[in-house]
């Protein structure tokens, strides 16, 4: 991940360490801690009110019934329709668990919820691996101490799913405080009767307050 450096001209552990990143300072979080060269981001005053979106594929739309067999259109969007609940539910709680091990640096509950081919791509283009990020939690090179979900939308289409999450952050990178509000993009796979992660973007969102 490479060494962190203090910004230039300000003692370890001073307010300016705290406010500001110093040029050349990267901060990795996967699925989103980036903050690069001079750019500081506050934890936003937004309120904690998550919403879940949950559009319904319009390809998935169960056919009219037809006039000889009512019933049986009728029990086949409702079947449908549970099972794009249920797909949907999953997800929201898979998103919420990695949340909570992001939070607690627990490297064994987010290994099962990351595919093995699971890239995260951040602001500027670079990516990262599964394993890369795995091993910044079990070192702590990387701490979460606050993951503020302020927005959710979840959205399914068969075994695909998206999660959009705009988030405030707080913690250590590398022994250096951050704070962030970032915006998540992750795509998970629904298979073996689970939900895991197989790519993730984050973009920095700016404090308008």
């Amino acid at each position: 991940m490479g060494e962190i450096e203090s910004p230039a001209g300000a003692a370890p552990g001073s307010d300016s360490d705290r406010d500001q990143v110093g040029a050349g300072l990267v901060l990795w979080l996967w699925f989103g801690v980036r903050l690069v060269s001079g750019v500081a981001m506050a934890v936003s005053a937004v309120p904690v009110t998550p919403s879940v979106l949950c559009p319904l594929d319009p390809a998935r739309r169960v056919p009219s019934q037809s006039a000889e067999d009512p019933q049986a259109g009728r029990a086949g969007r409702i079947e449908m329709g549970t099972e794009q609940v249920a797909l949907e539910a999953a997800l929201h709680d898979a998103e919420q668990r990695l949340q909570a091990a992001v939070r607690s640096g627990d490297a064994q509950a987010l290994d099962l919820l990351l595919d093995d081919r699971v890239v995260y791509t951040g602001p500027d283009g670079s990516t990262m691996t599964k394993e890369e990020d795995l091993g910044a939690h079990r070192s702590r090179t990387l701490a979460v101490e606050v993951f503020d979900q302020q927005d959710l939308e979840v959205t399914v289409v068969d075994s695909t799913g998206i999660t959009r999450v705009l988030a405030g952050l707080e913690g250590t990178a590398g022994g250096h405080p951050f704070k962030a509000r970032l915006r998540y993009t992750r795509t998970w796979i629904h298979a073996d009767g689970t939900w895991r992660v197989l790519a993730a973007h984050a973009s920095a969102v700016p404090d308008l307050g």
